[in-house]
């Protein structure tokens, strides 16, 4: 199991990012680390499923549909 310093540093970087609207660039420089750090922690957030990323299709678009004629 995770340490629990590594959970939460992984969900301040997620909420910063993606409900406080920080670039990574942000994070990197209030925590003294590179952006690519960031991204790789963001990434990790991903998939471990601490950060989910949904799309709101509204009624009557159909992305995938279009996606497929598209090939």
């Amino acid at each position: 199991m995770e340490a629990h310093s590594d959970i939460r540093l992984l969900v301040k970087i997620g909420k910063q990012y993606f409900e406080e609207g920080l670039t990574q660039q942000e994070i990197a420089n209030n925590l003294r680390t590179s952006r690519s750090t960031v991204s790789r922690l963001l990434s990790r957030a991903r998939n471990e499923h601490l950060v989910q990323i949904s799309v709101k299709v509204p009624p009557g678009l159909y992305p995938e549909l279009e996606r497929e004629m598209e090939c």
